[in-house]
């Protein structure tokens, strides 16, 4: 990097009081997650005998749901010491997939759930605020791109992990990720030093209605927001989408066995060049990744329309995941780099909102599959990827005007 000076290059961020700690929690959090969460539609169909349009309609207000009522856990992160927040959210994350099994009826079970997505949320945006406070401005994007890497490892162990206790009862799945939840708080609890938190500022801390009033004013920030929503219709669901498309064009098992080869392409490519492009990320080069990962994604997107043939879709799929995953940690630094050192949880929270563009991922794309075909719908993902970049350039070119981005060398000098 060629922003950062060679005392900091020489530097391991993992010697940094915490870091471990607060990868280490992310980590196993998301174990929590991954046991449970890729297998939920199952368990609605076939232990709750829920009809399959009932189950994709649940699904879907409980992502909603939970991601907009994490905007209020974002202002709470800036208020409540990040052990305190990191710990609790895990602790009662777990309560709750302890609990979920015993809880019936449809909206019990959507408020229950809700409130599970609605505390994960928060967890998360807990671990990017906390990193934005503890780590050097210089090598933040290095530790947003290994937790990006830790979590998808998270996602490619948890559903061997389920899939093994599945097999003896499908409720006791339920029972590990409480068991992981309960497991990271208790990381969190030994291992994470106090970071410079809200109590400790010398700024005054704004009220909830200030808040609300400088994170709807900050133009950028709902530029990059409107960015991140339309790159994530692309990246956060493809294997929902394209296994739609997949059972369009192929028989259900040849569409499986396709699917299930890409997406270990993509775990494997993540794991694989994550941390490595990470490093390269920095204020001088973000608008160039966030465009290079645009054509990755458009590359991507093309390839799999062009053919159906294994090669050619893993190829695919390698050119799209390096699209995602230089797009991830720009979208992150984005924000670190414009929040205020007062409301980094409230702008990381609202920044959150792009998870709608996921959950209503599938959905579009059934409709676009059903109405207009295949070509359609490829056209439209390729449209949201560009329109991205696009939000994202004026959102940089505004923040840049403005003086809101730090200069390089501002970000190199900045190691303490």
């Amino acid at each position: 990097m060629a922003d950062v000076p060679k005392a900091v290059n020489r530097q391991s961020f993992l010697r940094i009081e915490g870091v471990p700690g607060l990868l280490g929690y992310s980590f196993v959090l998301t174990l929590a997650r991954a046991t449970t969460l890729p297998f939920m539609a199952v368990y609605l169909a076939r232990v709750l005998n829920m009809e399959l349009m009932q189950v994709g309609v649940t699904l879907s207000i409980v992502l909603s749901l939970g991601t907009v009522t994490s905007l209020c856990g974002g202002y709470l992160v800036d208020r409540v010491r990040s052990v305190v927040m990191l710990a609790g959210t895990a602790f009662a994350s777990g309560g709750i997939f302890f609990l979920l099994p015993s809880i019936g009826g449809t909206f019990a079970l959507i408020a229950w759930l809700s409130g599970l997505y609605a505390i994960l949320a928060v967890s998360s945006i807990a671990v990017k605020a906390t990193i934005s406070q503890t780590v050097p401005a210089a090598l933040r994007v290095p530790v947003f791109s290994l937790n990006y890497t830790l979590v998808n490892v998270g996602f490619a162990v948890g559903p061997l992990i389920s899939v093994y206790v599945i097999a003896s009862k499908v409720t006791l799945a339920f029972g590990v990720a409480a068991g992981f939840a309960c497991l990271a708080a208790f990381i969190a609890v030994m291992f994470l030093p106090e970071p410079h938190k809200a109590d400790d500022y010398t700024l005054e801390l704004p009220s909830w209605r200030d808040t609300l009033q400088a994170v709807k004013g900050d133009t950028a920030l709902a530029l990059f927001t409107l960015g991140g929503l339309l790159s994530a219709v692309v990246y956060d669901q493809f294997s929902a989408y394209l296994s739609q498309y997949l059972l369009t064009q192929l028989s259900s098992e040849a569409a499986y066995q396709l699917i299930a080869q890409i997406v270990t392409a993509n775990a494997v490519v993540v794991i694989a060049t994550q941390f490595l492009l990470g490093r390269y990320i920095n204020r001088r080069t973000l608008l160039m990744f966030v465009c290079i990962g645009t054509g990755c994604l458009v590359l991507g997107l093309y390839g799999f329309s062009a053919s159906n043939l294994t090669w050619i879709w893993i190829t695919s799929m390698a050119i799209f995941t390096i699209g995602e995953v230089v797009l991830v940690p720009a979208e992150y630094l984005y924000v670190d780099l414009i929040a205020p050192d007062n409301m980094r949880g409230a702008y990381f929270a609202l920044h959150n909102l792009g998870a709608l563009g996921g959950a209503a991922s599938p959905a579009l794309c059934a409709v676009l599959l059903a109405q207009g075909g295949s070509n359609v719908m490829f056209a439209v993902l390729i449209s949201c990827a560009v329109s991205g970049a696009i939000f994202y350039a004026i959102g940089h070119r505004l923040a840049d005007g403005n003086g809101v981005l730090p200069k390089s060398e501002e970000l190199a000098n900045d190691v303490s």
